[in-house]
């Protein structure tokens, strides 16, 4: 894949899969959720109204595909599975695939703006429908805590990745029956920094997955990756700082 040049456009992955280039510009699909996050944490909803202002949309010349608000957030978690706002979840990140594929569709890059990481769980789906995928998860936590030791009452956003590889209940794991959504071998992870209080809490870690150190990224392996599978990662939204 080529950076993008003038008039803002990729040049590579083909997203309907269909194995020609396609040459799209981006596409912004805001996603103001906050269904993964504990009540301290609201706010981050506004994430993509603050990008917008700040020009992300004129900088990348990006058409606006529409907003998708998210309803139903309680800060109880469900007692039967542990998870803060499972149902809201899984409605919310079915109906975000279905925005990313009309995005794909037309042949545009989707860039979803949004400050909760359970959004991973939609855009992963859209892809999930399309076939296999990969991840580069970027961020200073794996995310990759499972209900039972949670540190965040149950909150997606510390199991958003653990969700996204299947570990986890039906509600939020098994979207539309296409468990997992990414496989461990599909997977990179990097720059995150709480494999110690993931060891304490004896949180399940990938079979497969690799982690790569902060600042180290292990680009001739990310590389094989994509050229055995054809298909590049998804990164994540959120980067380490």
């Amino acid at each position: 894949m080529t950076r993008p040049g003038p008039g803002r456009e990729w040049s590579g992955w083909n997203p309907s899969g269909a194995g020609e280039p396609l040459r799209h510009r981006y596409a912004i699909l805001e996603a103001p959720s906050a269904l993964g996050h504990v009540p301290e944490h609201l706010g981050v909803q506004r994430a993509p109204g603050v990008l917008l202002e700040a020009g992300l949309a004129d900088g990348l010349d990006a058409r606006r595909a529409g907003c998708l608000a998210a309803h139903g957030h309680s800060g109880v978690p469900d007692p039967k599975t542990k998870v803060m706002n499972p149902q809201p979840l899984h409605d919310y990140s079915i109906l975000l695939a279905d925005q990313i594929a009309a995005i794909l569709d037309n042949g545009e890059f989707p860039v979803v703006l949004g400050g909760d990481c359970s959004l991973l769980l939609g855009a992963m789906l859209a892809l999930r429908r399309r076939g296999r995928y990969g991840v580069l998860y970027i961020d200073g936590d794996a995310d990759f805590y499972q209900p039972e030791v949670n540190p965040l009452r149950g909150a997606a956003s510390a199991s958003d990745f653990a969700f996204a590889t299947g570990r986890g209940p039906d509600i939020v794991c098994d979207l539309e029956g296409r468990r997992p959504l990414v496989r461990d071998g599909d997977v990179a992870v990097l720059a995150c920094r709480d494999a110690a209080d993931r060891q304490r809490r004896r949180a399940r870690w990938l079979s497969r997955g690799q982690r790569l150190a902060a600042g180290q990224p292990d680009k001739p392996r990310i590389g094989r990756h994509w050229r055995q599978t054809g298909r590049p990662s998804v990164p994540n939204k959120r980067c380490a700082s």
